[in-house]
């Protein structure tokens, strides 16, 4: 199925940053490959995976994935292959807040407070962080902080912006601007003599990526012309939200082309 699809395409993600960080990171590395310890690292390497909000169901195949490829580095790690490493075993950690939380400040307080127990050394403190931006403006001090303290970011499905792209190793995800462009390109190809629109999308940086690409296609269309007609309705993560601004739209607006 296609979800099983998508949990394999993860898995296989989270070994490739796993070793991308290993291989960029002087600690992880050590640790990984040469059985050498350092006071801030446990046998266990925690790695947390912190998406949007926990409770977004979207994100639940990328947990899933996170999860199994951890399991199944971990039972390579009981072979007899690599007797001299120090890790027994990795763990994926998913951390973060609920989509009641829409400003991206929970977000980024709670991983604030896991680069506290970065810091101080504890035994449960994560050793690497993959995140999906809420809030580029929220999160860049804690991005920065965790330069600093030389702990491993990286970036899924929502990315900071450009001129932030330094505070993390890599960004895992879509190209968003591509994604809003072909969106746009397909709009065009069933309707092609133009009409209204409204957008039904969120104030994150991946979806704002989304936004400027379809509107980048359609405002430069010649043989119909697309007209925006509101500025974009924000779902706030709730697919109920959604249905109910479609169904506001259609309302206000009954010879509304396309949403």
């Amino acid at each position: 199925s296609m979800s099983r699809f998508r949990t394999a395409t993860i898995r296989q993600v989270f070994l490739v940053a796993l070793l991308c960080l290993a291989l960029q990171e002087p600690q992880l590395g050590n640790l990984l490959v040469s059985g050498q310890s350092t006071p801030n690292t446990e046998p266990t390497l925690r790695l947390g995976l912190a998406p949007k909000s926990i409770d977004n169901i979207f994100f639940d195949v990328s947990r899933d994935g996170c999860y199994a490829q951890a399991a199944q580095i971990n039972k390579q790690l009981q072979g007899t292959e690599q007797p001299d490493w120090i890790v027994s075993q990795v763990e994926c950690v998913y951390v973060g807040t609920t989509s009641s939380n829409q400003d991206g400040l929970e977000q980024a307080a709670i991983l604030d407070a896991e680069l506290d127990k970065y810091e101080r050394g504890d035994s449960d403190a994560l050793q690497a962080m993959s995140i999906s931006i809420r809030n580029a403006d929220a999160m860049r001090p804690v991005l920065q902080r965790a330069a600093t303290l030389g702990m491993p970011i990286t970036t899924f499905d929502s990315d900071m912006p450009p001129d932030d792209a330094a505070l993390r190793r890599t960004y895992i995800g879509t190209d968003n601007v591509f994604f809003g462009r072909q969106l746009a390109t397909v709009l065009h190809q069933i309707l092609p003599m133009g009409g209204t629109y409204v957008m039904l999308t969120d104030d994150t940086p991946n979806l704002r990526e989304r936004e400027a690409g379809c509107r980048a296609v359609l405002s430069t269309e010649t043989d119909g012309v697309w007209t925006e007609i509101k500025p974009a309705l924000s779902v706030q993560a709730n697919s109920t939200r959604a249905i109910e601004l479609m169904y506001q739209a259609i309302r206000e607006t009954p010879d509304l082309t396309a949403i």
